[in-house]
């Protein structure tokens, strides 16, 4: 290979694109994504991973991008839209639909994906944050459990060029679907409808970050909560202030205050 020599992107990542010299210049008369304002609105509220964004990003340009609710996407077109494998695409779809944001109908090899529209149905929270505060609380609720759309076996095809190792997320697969079976959620005190509102309330706070730190707090007291949901509020109302009188050129930028800091203001 001669010096200077160039090595083209990977297939998945070619975009064909009208350009203008060297710069990008999409035009909406090539195409366009209709999304009404309210639910790009509950978009921006909801807590997304990574790699769920980019899966759900690729189902509304197959649906909403060709004026369409529902549209069968192959797990080759998630890939070449997402540059993702199949595995990880598989992992994302599962939680999208166990978190009741995106719906699937159909069986076999004739499966269609689109986007919930309902957004109060949607389970704002990821798993991680679930699983924390599932650590935090006393086992006191229902153990009604409402099924919901997504919990089923994922089709033959998503699975059946996969490698051996992919069966070692099976142990994080069970914890997903034991946490997100509906909106009432066995071992938890708190209603899914309470918390999406209370990630909105705060939405000017890192939500999982005060989850770990409230955590780490009880697991470091031990104390017995008498009202869990007044005291996660109460933790998420000090953070709040600590945050306002926090320099806006610090903000963000701060070691966390360690326990002992953390008690004195929690015992005020």
């Amino acid at each position: 290979m001669g010096g200077g020599a160039t090595v083209p992107p990977p297939d998945h990542l070619v975009t064909v694109i009208r350009k203008e010299g060297n710069l990008a210049r999409p035009q909406i008369e090539n195409g366009h994504t209709d999304i009404a304002n309210e639910l790009t609105e509950a978009f921006a509220r909801c807590y997304l991973t990574a790699s769920e964004s980019r899966v759900l990003w690729a189902i509304i340009r197959k649906t909403y991008g060709w004026h369409k609710k529902y549209d069968r996407i192959s797990f080759t077109q998630f890939e070449q839209l997402t540059g993702m494998n199949r595995r990880h695409v598989a992992d994302a779809l599962k939680s999208l639909m166990g978190r009741s944001i995106v719906t699937r109908r159909g069986n076999n090899y004739k499966l269609e994906y689109g986007v919930q529209k309902d957004y109060e149905k949607w389970v704002l929270l990821p798993v991680g944050v679930m699983n924390r505060l599932k650590n935090l609380l006393p086992v006191e609720a229902t153990n009604t459990i409402v099924t919901q759309q997504g919990n089923t076996p994922l089709p033959v095809e998503a699975t059946k060029s996969l490698p051996v190792e992919a069966n070692t997320k099976e142990k994080k697969t069970t914890i997903q679907k034991k946490i997100v079976e509906g909106r009432k959620i066995a071992g938890y005190m708190f209603e899914l409808p309470w918390l999406n509102k209370l990630v909105a309330e705060y939405a000017d706070l890192n939500f999982e970050a005060e989850v770990t730190k409230f955590e780490d707090y009880q697991a470091d007291t031990r104390r017995k909560l008498k009202s869990p949901k007044l005291a996660l509020r109460n933790w998420l109302n000090i953070a709040r202030e600590r945050a306002a009188k926090a320099p806006a050129a610090s903000r963000g930028a701060r070691p966390l205050p360690d326990t002992k800091t953390l008690k004195e203001e929690w015992e005020q």
